[in-house]
């Protein structure tokens, strides 16, 4: 099982990435070594220096040399808009603060091998991990359908959808307060990323939005992507063995 090796890779290095049960209130395992952690962090940060690095662009735009013949003397002007772009995504991402997502990101890919980004219309970076959503791809690995589920209070249903939740036939008075499983579902169909929202088995009216295939906000990553299978594998899990047979000397 995927998230059963996740979870023994997370206890050996960092627990609190991806807690047994997805109980965060409950005490967390601390590792007999620090071997895992110390990897862990140095590689995460070696990966996030190198694909962002800072006070300079972590993209270059180009035009290929065919177009470039065609503009002639507007060469020079187009080259400085292009690196105008440049730096005012940089900047961008400097603003929303994206480095600390990220990093987490890098960290569940190392870890665990999975993880699943949501970028909002204000460019802000949402992660899920890979106990809060399941995925399915086709044989070329591109993604066919991400399920993703997220605990609710009944009052913030109310503030965010401007109606009451619908009434799960298992309701009774004394689980009226509990929290609602609120599920995203997000499907490839057409060319086309459609996505809508369920709770109780039943889809809230205006949830539905359709995205081109190639500007989906919804991106299900993985660190070592293995044919036939929907989900990858993580750094850590190739080293599994010596991190467990640390652990087991130190104890």
């Amino acid at each position: 099982c995927f998230l059963e090796r996740a979870w023994e890779a997370a206890e050996l290095t960092l627990p609190f990435i991806l807690p047994r049960n997805g109980d965060q209130d409950s005490d967390l395992p601390t590792p007999y070594q620090s071997i895992g952690s110390r990897g862990v962090n140095s590689l995460s940060s070696k990966f996030l220096l190198t694909l962002f690095p800072p006070n300079s662009p972590f993209m270059k735009f180009q035009i290929d040399d065919f177009m470039l013949e065609e503009l002639n003397a507007q060469r020079a002007p187009v080259e400085e808009g292009l690196s105008s772009m440049e730096r005012a995504i940089s900047n961008e991402v400097d603003a929303k603060a994206m480095r600390v997502p990220l990093n987490e990101v890098l960290r569940h890919l190392v870890i665990t091998g999975n993880c699943v980004v949501y970028v909002n219309p204000e460019n802000k970076l949402r992660v899920f991990h890979l106990d809060q959503f399941c995925v399915r791809r086709d044989p070329q690995g591109e993604v066919l359908e991400i399920i993703v589920k997220e605990e609710m209070s009944r009052e913030l249903y109310r503030d965010v959808f401007g109606s009451n939740p619908p009434k799960d036939s298992g309701d009774s008075s004394e689980g009226t307060e509990k929290p609602l499983d609120l599920y995203t579902v997000v499907r490839r169909k057409d060319k086309k990323i459609h996505v809508h929202q369920e709770v109780n088995n039943q889809k809230i009216p205006k949830t539905d939005s359709k995205f081109p295939v190639e500007k989906s906000p919804w991106l299900a990553l993985r660190y070592n992507a293995i044919d036939g299978e929907d989900y990858g594998r993580g750094f850590v899990e190739e080293y599994l063995g010596d991190l467990q047979a640390a652990e087991s000397l130190n104890r």
